[in-house]
Order: C-alpha cells, then structure tokens, then sequence
C-alpha cells in the first residue's frame, strides 16, 4: 500500500547516548549551535500550521527544545542528511504532541523527509528520561548506576538509616537486599528520602520500588556527610535511524526524469 516504506520487516539505526539527568548539556554542542533546523513544534501543529527555521542554538535556549544533547544530535542528524544528498528545502523536524508521548518521555522529535507520499518519519529523537535503567534494573533486581566524581567534595544532607533485618527478610525473603538497596540509594539525598520519611511517619508505610515498606522495617535520622561522587540513574537520549526509508528518500531526492 505505501511501496517500500511500510514493510514487514526493516532495518533499523540507533545510539543509545546516556546522560545525567540534571545535566543534559553536552560538550560538543557549541559546534552545531548555529545549524538552522527547520522545526515544527507542537504550538505550531496545534496553532499556525507553519515550521520555524531556527538555529538550534536559539531552539534549546528558548526551551523548544528540551536539551542541548537531543539538539546536538538533531543538528548531526540534519548534517548527516544534508552530506549523503537530500535536499535540505525537503527536510523539517516534527515535535510529538503531548498525546503522542510515552508518559515517561521528556520531548521527542522525528525527522520527517518529503517525498511523493508526503512528509515521512525517517529519524526519531527521544529523550526517553530514565525510564529504560530504571525498569531494566527493577526486572533484573540489578542497580543501573552511574558514577560523577566530583572535583571537590561537597556537604550534603543525607538519612542514615538503620533496618530490622529480620522484618525483612520475613516480608520480602530473597528481595530484601534489593529494598534496603533501594532504601539506601533514596537515603544519598535527604531531599530523595524526604516523601519516604513522610509517608511511613504519617501512614505508617509507603511503597518503594513496588515494594511495600513500614514504618517498623527502618529507623532513621537527618545527617551531613562529605561525598566525593554521586551515583544517578542515566537518562537516554534516543536517536533511531529507520535504514530502508532512509534510502528511499534518498533515491527520490537525486533522480528525476526529464
């Protein structure tokens, strides 16, 4: 029905760029600020019907795009299309609307070629937060940590907590390792621990990692400690290739017939 674009099987391009999430700025990104993209945001799809033509630089500043690591890689993409011959007057970057979203996405832009089926998505860009280490380590019961060591060390509030082992393991047998894990890895940050220590003080207890802990399982206490690095779940910046429409486009950007 749509000729080579919609096919059973296909082949597909994709970097998985992981990130720290409070930190998503990247360091190559002033080499690609002053890109012009052609950009359709969500207003506009909702609003004027009409794309912008932006530096990305502009873009990310402004907050229409997220981040500067999905900018960084939505101008290499352009770059990329431009170097193998596409025709830079046929390209334009698509934002999904809020409807459109995974709940857990931070913003997402396809990369839409014109063709003689119209506008097609040919390359996703997803900032997919930190959704994929999170669920991996939850089925796996395996952590998916980073490490930033810092420069110099710095004070911060943390909840030094203290477990009745035996409750746990009585309630939750080869998975107690994994809650008090869990536990600990809330407890590096009072402002993470904070909710917790609420719930189980007002409620008695709260769920943790689709665990259900009381308020007899942990004992803790507000304290400050000097770190000298600070482990986070990295978010993922997705940019996927779809190969076939790719070189479809392509063909159809350099022949004609006279």
């Amino acid at each position: 029905r749509a000729g080579l674009l919609r096919v059973r099987e296909f082949y597909m391009g994709e970097i998985e760029h992981f990130v720290n999430p409070d930190d998503k700025s990247h360091h190559n990104f002033s080499s690609v600020s002053s890109k012009p993209l052609v950009l359709f945001g969500r207003d506009d799809q909702l609003g004027s019907g009409k794309t912008k033509t932006l530096p990305i630089g502009e873009a990310v500043s402004s907050g229409l795009v997220n981040n500067e690591t999905l900018g960084y890689f939505m101008a290499r993409t352009q770059l990329f299309m431009e170097r193998i011959g596409m025709d830079p007057n046929r390209l334009r970057f698509r934002q999904h609307l809020e409807t459109e979203m995974a709940h857990y996405a931070c913003d997402c832009w396809d990369l839409e070629i014109k063709s003689s089926y119209g506008w097609v998505e040919c390359v996703g860009h997803a900032d997919r937060s930190c959704y994929d280490l999170d669920v991996h380590g939850e089925v796996t019961k395996t952590p998916m940590l980073a490490t930033l060591k810092l420069d110099k060390p710095k004070e911060v509030e943390v909840a030094k907590l203290k477990f009745d082992r035996k409750l746990l393991g009585k309630a939750f047998r080869q998975d107690q390792r994994v809650v008090s894990g869990a536990l600990e890895a809330l407890g590096e940050n009072w402002a993470d621990f904070e909710p917790v220590a609420n719930a189980l003080e007002t409620e008695g207890k709260t769920t943790v990692d689709g665990f259900e802990v009381t308020k007899d399982m942990v004992t803790w206490k507000k304290a400050k400690k000097m770190v000298h690095e600070i482990k986070f779940t990295p978010s993922v910046i997705e940019p996927s290739f779809g190969m076939g429409r790719i070189l479809y486009s392509l063909l159809e950007h350099c022949f004609y017939t006279r």
